[in-house]
């Protein structure tokens, strides 16, 4: 074998990784030696040196034929790392130990063999179009990345460098191929990686972005594009993306300052919430964690902000802030856990119970019971609160003094998501004012307000169980009715207030008569009832008595009575009716002494008359009235109709409401039908309270939507007794809260006969509403006694003319007279004018000619229905009839 010495080429780096370039001069000095009978291995190692020092190699390479130092270049070539072959039509001519390495055989094992073999069948398509452009010349070295094969089948990734030489028509591939599978793997590491850190930043719930050291966004994560509405290709590389989120300059100013201002002190992170606006423009409050991103040397390259969506807890902090003030600043309000222990109260609690709150926490519930609460109202709390989450009621609380309190308890229950009780809710409204007033309306209901007496309703209540007492007891009692003699006179001579003065002395006369144990009621009007209680005794024994107890009662009632500047005198006649009897209740009992009250005032009066089965048919009319159902206010038997007033013109000046009775039997009734019972089942203040209530809410809603004109007002009935009750104001301001009602569009109206009861109450209570916008009216006015003097001292709006007056006009020449001095007296007070009961054009022109501005009647309108006004409020206008 021809050796030959590279000593000049000894220094050469074997283990080298850098790829030589110069081929081409590689391959002329390959040639060379090849054609002077070099050895293949030392024209590989030449072809892979690179012709760096083309010219001198050759000349030293040929005046070193025959030397026998040929083994230093082939421990160069078998020592190189990187896999060298020679290929000649396709296959290896030549390969040193290291392509066996790569390939997994040995060296010999590849010699002969095609170099396709060894390239897997989906890339051999792009070797073999390499090798032809190389051959054609397009290229004469290539380098690329491929797998090879190892002989067990496995496949590596290799990088490959073919060189192609014409060597008299004889084509030589000189083909390097170097092991890169570590590098592939280390470059699938930190592929891997990267996509891996990419996932975290776009799967990151918060908000993450990264500026560089110009401020241009350089990562915008998912968090961050879902958050602002912003994508990523729309912001990255941008700087202005700041004045997007921040359209407020000076509030973007502000941020920024705050930011570098605290830089500027050498923090290289800050904390910061904003309130930024989406791209669809939402309000959303992030909360910043930003920090500077430095080099190795410490020099500022960037920096990197964090920012979490805290707009949800900001709200949630808010609504714990208002929850928290309306939990104080609420009427009494308690927490308690599952086991009803107090965990916390507010201040309005510890006032009304007067319990601290330290004091009151770890106790339960029940503390508050009275030792006498009903355990099955706590059963049926506790029960319906299981059920419903809610229970509603009134009870008695007891104070931290002992006291009781009545309430109004409103529970709930609070669950988890399970559905288990885990806390409840209490809330307390103190009622003793309503129960103070409501007491107040039972007394009215049960109580002649006049007199004190019970009224006809508490006298059917007591007859009916005294007549139970009287049909377990051997023996008979009475019940005496008695009606004074031409009382109506008395009234009409002297007017309301020496009547009810009389009626009232009468009253005492009859209790001082009695025992305790009887009782003595006002029916109404001067209708009065004794019932003396059964005795043991015969029928007759208890007639006697009876007897005895009515003469006393006639003597009694005709001593004359001192009034004022009067002596009066008066007589009654008295009915007296035995008990029990068979199948007897109140009813017959009381309508049987009425019928013998009757059959004593056809005897000639001042005189008493026992019951007899003849005279029950002489009063059937009043039995049907007695029988007759009176109407409620709980079950909406009660209607409103309105009934304008107008003006000289036409024009609609102001309405008054009336209260009709809806009789499930009589249909519908108008007042001079059912007041009377009213007032005999003592009704009067609840019916009135009901229309009064009812007139406010409507009138709010007529407000609220526009239909009621600011300068109208709605007239409403009272009676005086309502009006001088002393929770009345109280009661009406809350009947006006309540409602939401504008008070200057509220009248009250009381009669001028009502005036004459006490009349300085009476002024004081009008004054006391008058402030707050409320007007009043004088009905009925002109047949009165009040002076010009009396009424000048009360706040009225208007005066009405009685339609008594109105009624005989022109016709009656007395009535006329008087109807002149009622104008003529209004005109002094500076009041507006209206006449009621105007049912011809004969009295509007007569009314109008003599001053009258204001009409109600028939010939203006009659009464309408809700939806009637309504129409006319659209037209505001009138016509007379």
């Amino acid at each position: 074998m021809v050796t030959t010495d590279f000593c000049g080429l000894i220094d050469m780096r074997i283990h080298s990784r850098t790829w030589l370039f110069g081929l081409t001069g590689a391959a002329l000095l390959f040639a060379a030696f090849w054609q002077a009978g070099f050895d293949v291995q030392a024209a590989v190692v030449i072809a892979a040196m690179g012709g760096g020092a083309l010219g001198g190699l050759i000349a030293e390479s040929r005046c070193s034929l025959g030397r026998p130092e040929s083994g230093q270049y082939r421990f160069m070539v078998e020592r190189a790392e990187e896999g060298i072959a020679i290929l000649q039509d396709g296959r290896i001519v030549f390969a040193n130990p290291s392509l066996g390495a790569i390939l997994r055989c040995r060296q010999q094992q590849l010699l002969g063999q095609p170099f396709e073999r060894y390239v897997p069948a989906s890339q051999r398509g792009r070797v073999r179009a390499i090798h032809r452009r190389q051959i054609d010349g397009e290229a004469a070295s290539h380098c690329y990345e491929m797998e090879l094969l190892h002989a067990d089948g496995c496949e590596i990734s290799v990088q490959v460098r073919s060189h192609v030489e014409d060597q008299g028509g004889q084509v030589l591939q000189f083909v390097f191929v170097r092991d890169i599978s570590v590098q592939r793997a280390a470059a699938e590491q930190v592929r891997a990686l990267n996509e891996y850190m990419d996932s975290i930043i776009d799967n990151a719930d918060i908000w993450l972005n990264t500026l560089d050291k110009e401020g241009r966004i350089v990562i915008w994560n998912k968090a961050a594009e879902r958050i602002s509405g912003y994508r990523r290709d729309e912001v990255q590389g941008r700087t202005d993306i700041w004045s997007w989120l921040y359209p407020d300059e000076a509030y973007r100013d502000w941020i920024f300052s705050h930011a570098m201002d605290i830089l500027e002190r050498g923090t290289v992170a800050f904390d910061l919430e904003t309130t930024i606006r989406t791209k669809d423009s939402r309000q959303i409050i992030l909360s910043w964690r930003s920090r500077m991103l430095t080099n190795t040397a410490g020099e500022t390259v960037g920096s990197i902000a964090v920012a979490r969506d805290v707009t949800l807890e900001r709200r949630a902090e808010e609504a714990l802030q208002l929850h928290a003030s309306v939990f104080e600043t609420a009427e009494p309000l308690a927490i308690a856990n599952r086991e009803r222990v107090f965990l916390r109260v507010n201040h309005a609690f510890t006032r009304m119970f007067g319990y601290p709150a330290e004091e009151i926490t770890g106790r339960t519930l029940l503390e508050l019971q009275p030792d006498q609460s009903p355990e099955d109202l706590f059963a049926r709390l506790w029960g319906e609160l299981e059920a419903t989450d809610q229970w509603s009621g009134e009870l008695w609380e007891r104070r931290r003094d002992g006291t009781l309190i009545p309430v109004r308890l409103t529970m709930s229950t609070v669950r988890d998501g399970e559905g288990t009780i885990t806390h409840y809710v209490a809330h307390w409204q103190d009622i003793s004012e309503r129960k103070t007033f409501e007491a107040q309306i039972q007394c009215q209901a049960l109580y002649d307000p006049l007199t004190g007496l019970p009224n006809r309703r508490l006298a059917n209540s007591r007859l009916e169980q005294e007549l139970g007492r009287a049909q377990r007891l051997t023996g008979f009692g009475a019940l005496l009715f008695l009606d004074l003699d031409r009382f109506k006179q008395i009234n009409d001579a002297h007017g309301h207030a020496i009547g009810d003065a009389l009626l009232a002395s009468i009253a005492q006369r009859l209790q001082n008569l009695l025992r305790i144990e009887d009782m003595v009621a006002r029916l109404g009007g001067d209708e009065f009832v004794v019932l003396l209680g059964s005795e043991p005794g015969t029928r007759d024994e208890a007639a006697a008595r009876a007897h005895r107890v009515g003469e006393k009662i006639l003597a009694a009632i005709r001593e004359p009575i001192a009034i004022d500047a009067y002596e009066l005198s008066v007589s009654a006649s008295v009915g007296i009716a035995l008990y029990p009897d068979v199948d007897m209740n109140a009813a017959d009992l009381l309508q049987r002494a009425d019928s013998a009250m009757y059959r004593a005032k056809e005897d000639g009066r001042n005189t008493i008359h026992f019951f007899a089965e003849t005279s029950r048919t002489e009063l059937e009319y009043r039995q049907s009235r007695f029988c007759e159902h009176h109407p409620s206010v709980d079950d909406e038997q009660l209607l409103l109709s309105y009934q304008p007033i107008a003006d000289i013109r036409g024009r609609l000046a102001s309405i008054e409401a009336l209260v009709r009775w809806q009789s499930s039997e009589r249909g519908l009734c108008l007042p001079t039908r059912f007041l009377t019972v009213v007032e005999e089942t003592g009704l009067t203040a609840a019916v009135e309270c009901w229309a009064l209530s009812a007139i406010c809410r409507k009138l709010a809603a007529w407000q609220s939507v526009g239909v009621f004109p600011n300068w109208l007002r709605l007239a409403v009935n009272i009676s005086p007794q309502l009006l001088t009750l002393h929770d009345f104001p109280r009661h009406l301001r809350r009947i006006l809260r309540d409602s939401g009602v504008q008070p200057q569009a509220l009248v009250l109206e009381i009669t001028e006969a009502a005036l004459c009861n006490d009349m300085q109450q009476l002024a004081g209570a009008m004054r006391a509403t008058r402030g707050w916008g409320i007007g009043f009216s004088v009905d009925e006015f002109g047949i009165g006694h009040t002076s010009l003097a009396q009424l000048e001292l009360l706040p009225i709006d208007t005066v009405k003319i009685a339609q008594t007056l109105v009624a005989e006009v022109p016709g009656d020449a007395a009535k006329a007279r008087a109807l002149e001095t009622a104008l003529r007296m209004a005109g002094r007070l500076g009041v507006d004018v209206a006449a009621e009961g105007i049912d011809t054009h004969e009295q509007f022109d007569c009314l109008r000619s003599g001053g009258c501005r204001l009409f109600q009647g028939s010939c203006v309108s009659a009464p309408l229905t809700e939806e009637a006004l309504i129409a006319l409020l659209r037209t505001d206008r009138i016509e007379v009839h």
